[in-house]
């Protein structure tokens, strides 16, 4: 799946890295403002998206790719977040 984000925030957007590390792929340098950046996610698999305001140090994206609802996913997907929570602690 295509995931298109287009930066209209008039400031530099960060990918964060775990957007990589769970199996999206995209140009990972920084999005400039009026750039559109698209991210490819595997098949099977809808966008999930966070973004972060750290103020002067600027704004980070975070793009993962999610599984349908079914129950054999949502096992695998609270084992994925868990993970993604640890990435994202890790680097604050």
């Amino acid at each position: 799946m295509k995931f298109k984000y287009f930066n209209d925030t008039n400031r530099l957007v960060k990918i964060h890295a775990a957007t990589f590390s769970h199996g999206t792929t995209a140009d990972n340098k920084p999005i400039n403002p009026l750039e559109e950046r698209t991210f490819i996610l595997p098949e099977g698999t809808y966008p999930w998206v966070k973004m972060w305001d750290y103020g002067e140090a600027g704004l980070t994206i975070l793009v993962s790719p999610t599984y349908d609802d079914t129950e054999e996913n949502k096992m695998e997907d609270d084992h994925r977040w868990r993970k993604i929570l640890e990435l994202i602690s890790s680097n604050i």
